[in-house]
C-alpha cells in the first residue's frame, strides 16, 4: 500500500466562484482625520533675543561635549592598538 502525502501549497487550489450581491444603496464612508494639524512653527527671526542666545549656547556646548567624546574614543582606540 502505498500513501502520497502532499504540501497544501503544492496542490493548487481552485476556490468556487461567487456572484458578489448588487447594494441597491452604497454606503459612504467619511473619511477620518488620521493626524492633527501641525502648529505653525516660529522663525529664528521671531523668537526673543534671549531665546536665540540660550539656544546658540545650548548647541555650541552640545557640539563641544560631542567633539569631547570623539576626542576621547579615538585616544582610547590608538592606545588600544598599541
Amino acid at each position: 500500500m502505498v500513501v502520497l502525502c502532499y504540501k497544501p501549497s503544492t496542490i493548487p487550489y481552485y476556490p468556487k466562484e461567487v456572484l458578489m450581491r448588487i447594494l441597491s444603496s452604497p454606503c459612504r464612508a467619511t473619511q477620518l482625520s488620521l493626524f492633527q494639524s501641525r502648529p505653525a512653527t516660529p522663525q529664528w527671526e521671531q523668537l526673543p533675543w534671549e531665546v536665540r542666545q540660550q539656544t546658540i549656547r545650548l548647541l555650541a556646548r552640545m557640539l563641544s561635549e560631542q567633539s569631547e567624546r570623539e576626542l576621547a574614543s579615538r585616544s582610547t582606540q590608538e592606545a588600544g592598538d598599541e
